[in-house]
C-alpha cells in the first residue's frame, strides 16, 4: 500500500536555518541565521559546519530543499565558498558581515577595536610579530611530505 507524500506546504516539515559565523567579539546572544532571524524564532538551525556535513550527505539538490531558501542563497553567494569557522576563514567571516548587513553595530565594534589597539599598540605589536612566526598547517604538511619523500 503506497503512501502519499508528505505536504510541504502545511509546514509537517519546518525548514532548516542556518547560524552566522559569529565575530568572536560580538556577544553570541546578538548572533543571527543567515536570514536575518534570531536563531531562537525556529526549530532547526544549523550552523555551515553542520551545512556543509547535511550537503555532503544528502548532495546539494536535496538539501536545498530542506534549507530555508535565504539562508542557502546567502551562503551560497559568499564569493569566498563556504567558510565553517572564524578561523578558517576571518576575512571571509567578517566580508559577509560588512557585505549584506549594514548596521551601525558593525561600525561601532570596528571603532571599540581600533580604540583598544590604539590604547594598547604595543601589545599589539608584540602579537602582531608572534602571528608572523607561526608555521600555518598547510606549510607544516608540505615540510613533512618533502622530508618523506627524501627519506624514502
Amino acid at each position: 500500500m503506497a503512501t502519499d507524500p508528505p505536504d510541504m506546504t502545511k509546514r509537517e516539515y519546518p525548514l532548516i536555518h542556518v547560524r552566522r559565523i559569529r565575530l568572536p567579539w560580538r556577544d553570541p546572544s546578538l548572533t543571527k541565521t543567515e536570514c536575518g532571524h534570531q536563531p531562537s524564532e525556529f526549530t532547526q538551525v544549523m550552523d555551515h559546519a553542520g551545512l556543509i556535513a547535511f550537503v555532503r550527505d544528502l548532495g546539494v539538490q536535496r538539501a536545498s530543499m530542506q534549507v530555508c531558501m535565504t539562508c542557502w542563497n546567502h551562503v551560497r553567494a559568499q564569493r569566498d565558498g563556504i567558510v565553517d569557522s572564524w578561523d578558517a576563514d576571518p576575512l571571509a567571516v567578517v566580508r559577509r558581515e560588512v557585505g549584506h548587513w549594514r548596521d551601525d553595530l558593525l561600525t561601532r565594534e570596528f571603532r571599540v577595536i581600533a580604540m583598544l589597539v590604539a590604547a594598547h599598540f604595543d601589545e599589539f605589536t608584540e602579537l602582531m610579530r608572534g602571528l608572523e612566526q607561526i608555521v600555518p598547517p598547510e606549510e607544516l604538511v608540505s615540510r613533512r611530505a618533502k622530508k618523506r619523500g627524501r627519506a624514502q
